[in-house]
């Protein structure tokens, strides 16, 4: 290096400065690069470090401001999503398929197929079957996914390919028939073997030729207050029990099965059914009221149209529903009278009809102040998140006992309860005498399940009026559309 301190010589790494005196200095020659690392990491950790504090904090500021559940989650609590895009065809008894008698929905196995599909993201299609056997054939061949609706168990030569799935109802087949005349005498047809039995029946089964045919005892129910013709035979000492049936390869159907029968909530949807669908049914025949109703359609029906469909519109109230009311309220005889002093159709209380501006003894001012009455009562029922049917049921409880009596029994209910709970309460609380000497909790009661009853029926009996044909003239103004 020169007297300027340049270097000189071959060291790389020492600089030899020579001084203007003379003197030599010697100095390492310094590397920049590691400083640098060095504060590039350490100002690398600082923003890491600075990053971990301030992001959760100001996304925790920003969840603050936002809804917990979206607007569109609110406006639809249950998203039906396929995941698999998988539609299950699933053979039904041919009746099942075709006819809905129910006012209470579409039917307990369908509505059950409704609640497993919807629960597992299935869409479904039914496709009729006139026998068990036909359907599980159709279900080894691969045409069906899932057999539903017939009682019995798999016969041996489909044990290999079918999966049997639990037992949900067992009962004891009741053999009805209707007589086959012979030198004009009744001739009772006989069956030894139980054979398919579907969960409800139309009268095209029952007219099968032979007149005999086996029902389980809830679709003898269902069947025998819409067919006069039918006699009841011999209860048969063999136990049947429906099932469900799917193919043993399926595997992704099976597993989504085994959940839905394994869990505590399918117990409780099986019970709500059997309460909405069978519940009201009385333990014994009632001929004689069954037979005051049909003379009731053939008369009443068509004298009361008019007022019965302007009560429906003032309402919203089925005209079918206003009509079992007022059947079970005074057997449209508007000089009905009770011991309690309640009076016409639709059994008022004068203070009823004043506060409704009715003349009370008048037919059509009754039965539509009654309907719009029966309207207030559920409107007022609103605030206690009921189903609708349960809260159709407690609204006619209230008609009949006074919405203050409902509030009473409504006190020592559950948050949210059901019919099947105040059905048990009614008798209980009027037992207990915790409701006052006026509270007749057992009349309630019976009130709400006559009506449930008569609505079926007629109903029932307008949905075979619709599909066949059959004269049913005092429910055409009902069943049949406008202008047609």
């Amino acid at each position: 290096m020169n007297e300027n301190g340049q270097e000189f010589g071959n060291l790389p790494e020492v600089l030899i400065i020579k001084k203007r005196d003379g003197s030599v200095r010697v100095k390492t020659k310094s590397n920049p690069w590691p400083a640098l690392c060095k504060g590039a990491f350490t100002l690398s950790l600082h923003l890491a470090l600075l990053l971990c504090f301030f992001v959760p904090f100001f996304l925790g500021v920003k969840s603050m401001s936002m809804p917990l559940v979206s607007e569109q989650a609110r406006q639809k609590k249950h998203v039906n999503v396929a995941p698999y895009d998988y539609q299950l065809k699933v053979a039904v008894p041919s009746t099942l398929s075709s006819s809905a008698l129910s006012p209470y929905g579409p039917g307990f196995e369908q509505e059950l197929l409704e609640n497993f599909c919807t629960q597992h993201g299935f869409i479904f299609e039914l496709v009729p079957a006139v026998s068990r056997e036909e359907a599980l054939s159709m279900l080894q061949a691969g045409k069906v996914n899932l057999v539903i609706g017939f009682g019995g168990k798999a016969p041996a030569e489909h044990e290999e390919f079918v999966v049997e799935g639990p037992p949900y109802a067992q009962f004891k087949p009741i053999l009805v028939y209707k007589p086959l005349r012979k030198d004009g005498e009744e001739a009772q047809a006989e069956v030894e073997t139980p054979f398919s039995v579907a969960a409800e029946l139309t009268p095209r089964i029952l007219n099968n030729g032979d007149g005999k045919v086996l029902l389980d005892p809830a679709s003898y129910s269902l069947r025998l207050p819409l067919d006069s013709s039918l006699r009841t035979g011999r209860i048969l000492s063999q136990t049947v029990a429906y099932h469900w049936f799917w193919g043993r390869n399926d595997i992704l159907l099976d597993s989504a099965l085994e959940e839905f029968w394994s869990a505590v909530n399918t117990a409780d949807q099986l019970d709500e059914l059997t309460e909405r669908y069978y519940g009201f049914f009385p333990k014994k025949p009632q001929p004689e009221d069954l037979k005051a109703l049909a003379e009731a359609i053939d008369g009443s029906l068509i004298k009361y149209a008019s007022a019965l469909q302007k009560a429906s519109e003032a309402s919203g109230l089925d005209p079918l529903l206003i009509a079992a009311v007022v059947f079970q309220e005074s057997r449209f005889n508007p000089e009905a009278t009770s011991s309690t002093g309640v009076r016409g159709m639709m059994q008022l209380t004068q203070n009823t009809a004043d506060m409704l501006k009715v003349d009370r003894l008048d037919p059509a001012q009754s039965i539509i102040g009654g309907a719009r009455y029966l309207r207030i009562l559920w409107d007022e029922l609103e605030e206690f998140g009921l189903e609708p049917w349960d809260r159709w049921c407690m609204a006619l409880a209230a008609f009949n006992q006074g919405p203050g009596n409902l509030k009473k029994v409504l006190r020592h209910a559950d948050d949210a309860p059901t019919w099947a709970e105040l059905k048990k309460l009614y008798p209980e609380i009027s037992r207990k005498g915790l409701a006052g000497s006026g509270f007749r909790g057992r009349e309630a009661v019976d009130f709400v399940e006559s009506v449930r009853y008569y609505y079926y029926v007629l109903s029932g009996l307008s949905g075979i009026a619709r599909s066949e044909g059959q004269n049913f003239s005092g429910l055409v103004a009902f069943t049949t559309p406008a202008g047609s």
